[in-house]
């Protein structure tokens, strides 16, 4: 019989709200897309050319448009964050899953009282700056009421 390797790299987000006394208000779950740049990471982090480093932060932006293979940068960044914790395990399907989190405090990105921060991309980043992936998702008004977490799920 013969068995027939396939690389099928997916990648979810869960966006939570949670306000200043700690109850979650909102939670929603999008996918993403491994770009091209993200491919070409992880190829190079496995062949050991092109001095890869490995994802280092996550940045959101304002800009919902849709992604596209080749995207290299998101639309309209805002802010930029280093991962909280990351973890890699087996799955029970002979996968591999990578978990990652990253929070935005409730004064994150820095706004003044009042003001809003309208979120709608996301994306994993190196420090070399390479993007690995982009999500794009309805708008998250970030105000200084809530923190929002970011939850990634990478699936290899």
């Amino acid at each position: 019989m013969l068995h027939r390797d396939q690389l099928d790299i997916k990648g979810r987000l869960t966006i939570r709200m949670v306000d200043n006394s700690g109850k979650t208000v909102e939670e929603k779950t999008v996918n993403n897309m491994i770009v091209t740049s993200g491919r070409e990471l992880i190829a190079n982090l496995f062949s050991g050319q092109g001095g890869a480093k490995p994802v280092s932060h996550v940045a959101i932006g304002s800009n919902g448009d849709a992604t596209v293979p080749g995207q290299i940068a998101l639309n309209a960044q805002l802010f930029i964050k280093t991962i909280g914790s990351m973890i890699a395990e087996s799955t029970i399907d002979d996968r591999v899953r990578v978990l990652l989190s990253a929070d935005l405090e409730a004064n994150e990105p820095p706004l003044a009282d009042g003001e809003s921060a309208g979120i709608q991309e996301a994306g994993i980043f190196n420090s070399d700056g390479k993007m690995y992936n982009r999500v794009f998702f309805p708008a998250v008004n970030k105000t200084k009421d809530f923190k929002l977490t970011l939850f990634w799920e990478i699936i290899f």
